[in-house]
């Protein structure tokens, strides 16, 4: 519910104004965030809760890594 369209809708219209956005790569996202949350959803309702955590909390570990190493 966090990214239901009012809230993106008015956080784009500046970068809509200074036309730095590049529509197509945007629909082949949302369409990717679409399918993979669908499917995501799915796999989630099948694994169990501690497996989720191990999951997210590695996901978010390397996520880290790249960023202080990119940076």
């Amino acid at each position: 519910m966090i990214s239901s369209l009012p809230i993106w809708f008015i956080a784009f219209l500046p970068y809509a104004r200074a036309h730095h956005f590049d529509l197509k790569l945007g629909l082949l996202i949302a369409l990717g965030i679409c399918v993979g949350s669908y499917f995501g959803a799915g796999w989630a309702q099948q694994l169990p809760l501690p497996v989720l955590r191990r999951i997210l909390g590695s996901v978010l570990v390397i996520i880290g890594i790249r960023f202080l190493l990119q940076g």
